[in-house]
């Protein structure tokens, strides 16, 4: 059995598809976040549009909600191959919440 608070976290990707658009955002926050998420390694920098945010703000929300189900699933025994699962998942949570997350 799962927690309200992990049965949501679970559940908001799916919300924040059907209802988040750019006009949600503030356009300071919005410019911020196309600065972050700026693909300078190619030789002409791309920045991303502005639904490409909101697909990587879901993306966010759809790395935590696996890590975290991974974290606190209620199988007793974790294997090898759990483990290597949830370290994958901890790992591209890692990343794209870098990328996402400001720290000002």
């Amino acid at each position: 059995m799962f927690s309200d608070h992990l049965r949501l976290v679970m559940l908001m990707p799916f919300l924040l598809r059907h209802s988040l658009g750019v006009s949600h955002i503030k356009n300071s926050k919005l410019v911020s976040l196309q600065i972050r998420l700026t693909d300078s390694t190619n030789l002409r920098p791309r920045t991303p549009l502005p639904l490409q945010i909101i697909n990587t703000v879901i993306n966010c929300w759809v790395a935590v909600s696996k890590a975290s189900r991974l974290s606190f699933s209620f199988s007793f025994e974790f294997t090898e191959q759990k483990y290597e699962e949830l370290e994958k998942a901890l790992k591209v949570e890692h990343i794209i919440l870098l990328k996402v997350i400001n720290n000002i």
